[in-house]
């Protein structure tokens, strides 16, 4: 089931802070047996409503969470502030690598430049192609 394919739905806590749409990352290490294999948790709708809820509301299929916009041990979520201009990985327990050559997502904020990353790296790949060219 696709619930955000394109990565690009969020949802606002009340303090503003808005979190990544992502239904499995964070309780992605906790699991339970379906036929004998095991299988993922995932958060209920619940997660991303911010209002006060009824005693009893599960977060997530195995009710490990007590809490919209919490985190389980292991895991994590992605994070903005908007007005701050900033956004960032919130994480839960001791995840060292989040995005192994990707973007440098981290449990510390990060600014508006550092995730932009370069201006334009076209011409940074045309002068690393016309470097290994001469090298042959």
């Amino acid at each position: 089931m696709a619930i955000d394919p394109v990565a690009n739905l969020w949802a606002q806590a009340a303090d503003g802070t808005e979190y990544a749409y992502e239904v499995g990352d964070a309780v992605e290490e906790d699991t339970f047996p379906v036929d004998g294999i095991p299988m993922s948790n995932f958060l209920h709708p619940s997660w991303f409503e911010p209002f006060q809820h009824p005693p009893g509301t599960k977060f997530d299929h195995l009710g490990v969470l007590k809490a919209p916009f919490t985190i389980a041990k292991g895991g994590y979520a992605g994070r903005q502030d908007q007005a701050a201009g900033e956004a960032g990985v919130r994480v839960q327990g001791e995840r060292k690598a989040l995005c192994a050559g990707g973007p440098p997502w981290s449990s510390q904020r990060i600014s508006q430049a550092q995730r932009q990353g370069p201006a334009d790296p076209v011409p940074a790949r045309r002068k690393a192609k016309r470097k290994s060219k001469r090298s042959k």
